[in-house]
């Protein structure tokens, strides 16, 4: 494929992350669209892999759920699932509304 039937192309974004696992591009199933479209485009023209990704593939630190989920406090890390989210949510809601 060339560089330009690839831009001629529309690709979805778990396509470009099915091709980016194949030719080795680290951390692939954790990049935006826009990362694995210039990480593949460079892999097209070069045949270098590479990862363009600016950011932490990883957070660090206690997850948001550990110091306890209040109103006050800022979402930070955000490791803890929806249905967990939504019934501390919903508890908090329903105490505060009570004051």
């Amino acid at each position: 494929m060339t560089e330009v039937e690839f831009e001629n192309g529309y690709w979805y974004t778990t396509d470009l992350k099915k091709f980016a696992d194949k030719i080795g591009i680290p951390s692939a199933g954790k990049l935006r669209k826009d990362e694995l479209e210039k990480a593949i485009r460079h892999f097209i023209r070069t045949k270098e892999v590479k990862s363009f990704a600016k950011r932490a593939m990883t957070k660090e630190g206690p997850r948001d759920i550990d110091k306890g989920l209040r109103l006050d406090l800022p979402v930070v890390h955000f490791a803890f699932s929806v249905l967990h989210i939504g019934s501390e949510y919903h508890l908090i809601y329903r105490v505060s509304s009570f004051k």
